[in-house]
């Protein structure tokens, strides 16, 4: 899993239990259309969550009191509409395919492929694309505090032991000391 997905799961409000990796087949099968590899580790990560300070990514499938990822995406081939950002801003990935076909595409999606994928987040007519999924969640989610190496501890654990060093060393002058007085 990469490791940006694990430190949004670790920054999530409230965050789903992860889709098996085997359901993908019959996913994409109801759904018609394939799912983009990085939503994918996305969902095995988390099925739906709710994270700061106002983005919700859905679950892959709603109930009838709340839609899902399919239920938004439905009917819009090549589209995979997977969050919002407060009331009325949409996350979604589209096919490059149907992207040159907008009225609008990005300059950008001549260089691509037809078959791969591109973020997005939309507000009414006016989207704003993004090459991958982390970019797209690094620009509506802010930044996590994350341990990557355990820098964080590593400094802690030898600040400690220079500390207890410090203290034996002190222990030692003084019992030196107390000889020395004996004597």
């Amino acid at each position: 899993m990469r490791e940006w997905i694990v430190g949004l799961r670790k920054a999530a409000v409230k965050a789903g239990e992860g889709i098996c990796a085997s359901e993908w087949g019959e996913l994409e099968s109801e759904a018609g259309q394939p799912v983009p590899d990085e939503l994918k580790e996305l969902y095995e990560a988390m099925n739906g969550a709710s994270l700061r300070p106002d983005v919700k990514l859905y679950k892959l499938k709603g109930d009838s009191k709340t839609p899902g990822a399919l239920e938004h995406s439905k009917g819009q081939k090549g589209v995979w509409v997977f969050g919002q950002r407060g009331s009325s801003q949409k996350l979604f990935a589209i096919r490059v395919k149907e992207l040159r076909q907008k009225p609008k595409p990005p300059e950008r999606a001549s260089e691509l492929s037809d078959g791969e994928w591109v973020w997005g987040i939309r507000k009414g007519d006016e989207a704003r694309y993004f090459r991958s999924l982390e970019q797209l969640i690094e620009r509506v989610v802010p930044p996590v505090e994350t341990e990557d190496i355990g820098e964080v501890t590593y400094a802690q654990a030898l600040s400690a032991v220079q500390g207890a060093l410090e203290d034996l060393e002190a222990l030692a002058a003084d019992e030196k000391k107390k000889k020395s007085k004996k004597r």
